[in-house]
Formats: C-alpha cells, structure tokens, sequence
C-alpha cells in the first residue's frame, strides 16, 4: 500500500491477538522472535504510512465456554484455571493495542457492540488531515523515528500515526535484486503485450477510476477441466477522446488487458486486445454518449479468483481499472452444475460492441451480453444460463428450472417454472441451455433478486441455483 499517496491508509484486522508474552524475552522462548516480528510489522505500516484498526471478535471478555470446562478440575499452579484464561486474553488484546496504537489506529477490544466499532473506524477515515514534512536529521539509518503531534487548541485529543523508519543505504547488489524483483512484479499484470503505464496500475491494490467501466463476469463450461469465463465489459465512451481525421471518420485506440489471480496470488489467464476504433460520424454521434462493449472470454481452471480488468485509450492515455471476484466452478463434478447468468435487453444491440461473445451460440440472446444491471419498466430482460448434467443415473430424466424476481420485501414480482429434458444416457456431461424472456412493464420500479434454480426431478442431485441484482428504473 506504499504507493497509495495523498490519502490515509488502514488495514482493519479481526484477530484474537497473540497471546505469547512477547516481552518475557528470558522466560520465553520465541518471545524475541515474536516481538522482531511484530516491530516488523509496525516499521511496514509506518513506511506505507497505514493504521492498523483491530478488532477481536470475542466481544466482552467473561466466563468463556474453555474455563466454564475446566471447572474445578484445573490446575491452578499451572495456570490453566479462569485466572490464567483471562491473563491469556489480556495479553492477546495488549498485542492488538500495540499494533493498533503505534500506527495511528485503535483496537475495539472488550465490547459486544460490532456496530459502534466499525462506525468509528469509518468516521476515523473520512475525516482527517494530511500532514508532511522534512526531518532536519535525514540520516539513512533504517531506524524508526518518533513523531508527536501537538495542537495549541485546549480539549482536543490527536490520534496520528507515532513515527516513521528512514530509508537505509543499500548495497549496489541489493539495490540491483530489488530493481529484479520489482521487474518481476510489473511482468505478472497481464500479457507480455501490455504497456507499461497499464500495467502499474494493474499491480496497484487500488482500483483506478480515470476511464470508467463496469465488468460482469460468468463462468461457462470449458474444454478439459478449465472453464470459459465469458465477459462483459462496458468502457464509458464519454472519457474516450476521439480525433477527427482527414477522411472524416473519429478515431482512436484501446488497449484492454485482462487477468486473475489466486488464492496464493499466482496470475492466470493472461490477455491483451488492442482495438483501433474509425467511426463514421453518424456511428461517433451514436457512440460519445454511450459506452464501447467487449465480450473476451478467458479460460480458468476451477477455483475464487480476484479478476483483473484494464483499460487504456490512446487519445490523451486515459485509464481504469476495475477488480471483481468469480467464484469457478468445477464442471466435471458429478450431478448438476450451472454456468453463470448473462442478460441483455433489446437497446444493446443498439450499442457498440467491436468484439462481440464469439464462443455464444448465435441465436442465445437476442443482443450481446451486458454487465449494467439497470433496467426501465419498458425493457425485456433477456437471461441466458447453461446446466451440466453429470449424474451418474442412465434413465431419463427431467429438469425443473425454476426463474424468479423477488423484490427487497421479500415477494416475488415474477416466477415461471418449467422442465427441460436432461442429459442423454451416453453423455458424459450433457449442456443444457435455459433462455427466459421477462417483460418488466407492470413490475414496480426498485431493486430486485434475479434467480434461476435447477433440480432434477425425482430427486438424485443437489439443486443449483445462480442469482444477479438488477435495479428497475421508471
């Protein structure tokens, strides 16, 4: 988060604590490891300049259900009585304290009252100052240096971070790793093909809203074990700066670099597009005050991911990115299985997509798919979804689908209910498409639940169901 600048930082921690005597370096045996670790770990903070706001979910401390267990049968020498499991406890939150306090945050410790804590921590960074300066004594030691922050004005408290740790002079060959394993780091963000200013901001951990665009993702079954991740991805055209050329068409360029990464942070998927738009001018008046669409796929085995998407035009270097979780299925399990839910609406096929879903059978939806999730009274919503069916039963059988749109009160404002035939015997994993059409013109305007739910009839396998929020407007 050090290259997070010109705002505050926080990382909001729920933990129990450690509950090591960290100071007891005599009489114990990690205690200095554990508390090198831990001034680490403040030094990092104070050098990205982050708060630690820590939370233990174990509320108000009290007779927990371990010491209600032990009863009368502890050994009280040993500590392993109420005594000792409250000393443990004091100790885990002294440690929250210290990472809370030295680094500017506060530790919400002792209270059943999540609410007031969480309230506080959002007041705490919404309103506040930035302050900086230059150290007279700018020595590169690598040491840490306290600061203190002071008002003239009686009465008022200063919560600010305690100091900061300079910079140590570094050898030739240290400097040289650092500079190999930053080079590795800018290479993960995507294609070999991406250009650099794209990808540092596909390494940053913060979102970046210059060119603005939203992004829906649903995985599909793919070749092998991998899945095909279908996209939607909608840039506002109104940031894209066109240039009018001399066989007057408007022209200008976007580069747009998808990946994923793991768990373990390990990327996946990575791909590059480039896309060199020449609009008539009855095509440019159409497109400035909408968006430009694409539909890439990307091939992911199964697993959560955090997907990466990001966007440059080449007209005056506008970017954005945006980060969205998939959750993969594993399409080769047995019983049912469903792809993730894509929806159109006829006014998309009125806007402009270059690259359209190549991988959709022609004739699934009536437009290409579409990640806004907002709608009038007067659209029909298209929904596409695909259902595998790997039971390992050799009779016929039926699927019962079953589509609704359930308001925030709880009540359906539409439900249909129907049943497809299913997989054929000798069909390892059979596809099964499911297209509902919803006429949303006596549906009352607000935010709705759409699902769709699959389950074999006569029982034999878990249903499945996909859901997606749509808002409908007037």
């Amino acid at each position: 988060m050090g290259g997070i600048r010109g705002r505050r930082k926080a990382v909001v921690m729920f933990s129990e604590g450690i509950d090591y005597p960290i100071y007891d370096i005599f009489g114990s045996q990690a205690a200095t490891s554990v508390m090198i670790d831990t001034r680490e770990a403040i030094a990092a903070a104070a050098r990205a300049n982050v708060s630690f706001f820590a939370v233990d979910p174990r509320g108000l401390v009290g007779m927990t259900s371990e010491a209600i267990e032990l009863n009368a049968a502890a050994d009280v020498h040993l500590g392993f009585d109420a005594k000792g499991l409250l000393a443990d406890m004091y100790l885990s939150q002294d440690s929250l304290r210290t990472l809370a306090e030295e680094t500017g945050g506060y530790a919400a410790v002792n209270s059943n009252n999540m609410t007031t804590a969480l309230n506080r921590i959002v007041k705490l960074n919404s309103t506040y100052y930035v302050l900086g300066y230059y150290p007279k004594d700018a020595r590169r030691d690598g040491r840490f240096h306290k600061i203190e922050v002071r008002t003239k004005r009686p009465g008022l408290r200063v919560s600010a971070r305690k100091g900061y740790v300079s910079p140590r002079i570094i050898s030739a060959d240290e400097r040289a790793r650092q500079e190999r394993e930053r080079e590795r780091g800018r290479g993960r963000a995507g294609a070999a093909q991406t250009s650099n200013e794209l990808r540092e901001i596909l390494n940053h951990p913060l979102q970046r809203n210059g060119l603005t665009m939203t992004v829906h993702a649903a995985p599909f079954k793919g070749a092998a074990k991998d899945a095909s991740v279908a996209l939607a991805i909608e840039v506002d055209a109104s940031r894209l700066h066109f240039t009018e050329q001399p066989n007057k068409t408007f022209a200008d360029g976007v580069e747009l670099s998808v990946y994923a990464l793991d768990e373990r942070g390990r990327q996946h998927g990575g791909s590059f597009y480039q896309f060199n738009l020449a609009l008539r001018p009855d095509t440019y008046e159409r497109v400035r005050g909408s968006i430009v669409r694409l539909n890439p796929r990307m091939a992911l085995p199964p697993g959560r991911y955090q997907l990466r998407v990001g966007v440059r035009e080449t007209g005056a270097g506008e970017m954005g990115t945006v980060f969205a979780d998939v959750q993969v299925p594993d399409y080769t399990a047995r019983g049912l299985t469903m792809s993730g839910l894509l929806l159109t609406d006829e006014a998309a096929r009125l806007q402009f997509s270059p690259q359209p879903d190549a991988q959709l059978p022609a004739g699934t939806l009536p437009g290409p798919a579409i990640s806004r999730r907002t709608f009038r009274q007067s659209d029909v919503v298209s929904a596409f979804a695909e259902i595998y069916d790997s039971s390992s039963s050799r009779e016929a059988k039926r699927i019962e689908v079953v589509t609704t749109l359930v308001g925030e009160d709880g009540n359906a404002a539409f439900s249909s209910r129907e049943s497809v035939a299913g997989g054929a015997a000798d069909v390892k994993s059979s596809r099964i498409p499911i297209a509902k059409q919803i006429a949303l013109k006596d549906i009352r305007p607000g935010r709705y639940v759409l699902r769709v739910e699959a389950r074999l009839l006569g029982g034999g396998a878990t249903p499945v169901a996909r859901e997606t929020f749509i808002t409908i407007a007037p």
